[in-house]
């Protein structure tokens, strides 16, 4: 996996998860930030989730918490840019009260919203083969199997 930087640990608090995005986010190749953001996903999604079979996949503590980041991130940049344009004056930090975001030149908005939907549709694609992956069976009193199918 090309992402492996400390992502074993399943525990993330707010400002290390932070961390951890940002330093995707801020990735000058499009490519490789794509690359390594599913990598990271992929494994935290697959760790969390052979503990947690019992949950869904949008349930896990990992998936609200990177949607929480991203769109904190997003909301971040947003108001700094916002706050910018009516100072007019530039501002070297946008502070998200756990991270300083460093030249907003390098965390623009468009790649949070980027990170956002590609998390979103690998939580898809999950959540997909965590369904085709689950057992169903016919409870017997329809003559509806729990595929949908008529027997």
């Amino acid at each position: 996996m090309p992402y492996d930087q400390q992502s074993s640990s399943l525990i993330f608090d707010e400002s290390t998860l932070e961390k951890e995005i940002l330093s995707i986010a801020t990735m000058n190749d499009e490519a490789k930030r794509r690359i390594d953001f599913e990598s990271f996903v992929n494994q935290h999604i697959q760790a969390e989730q052979q503990q947690k079979t019992y949950l869904k996949i949008s349930d896990l503590s990992f998936v609200r918490d990177v949607t929480d980041c991203l769109t904190r991130l997003g909301e971040t940049v947003q108001i700094g840019q916002l706050q910018q344009r009516q100072k007019k004056e530039k501002r070297k930090d946008v502070m998200t009260g756990l991270v300083a975001i460093s030249g907003l030149q390098q965390a623009q908005l468009w790649t949070f919203v980027d990170l956002l939907i590609q998390f979103k549709a690998l939580v898809q694609k999950w959540t997909e083969e965590k369904s085709k992956n689950t057992k169903k069976e016919w409870c017997g009193r329809c003559k509806v199997c729990t595929c949908g199918k008529r027997i």
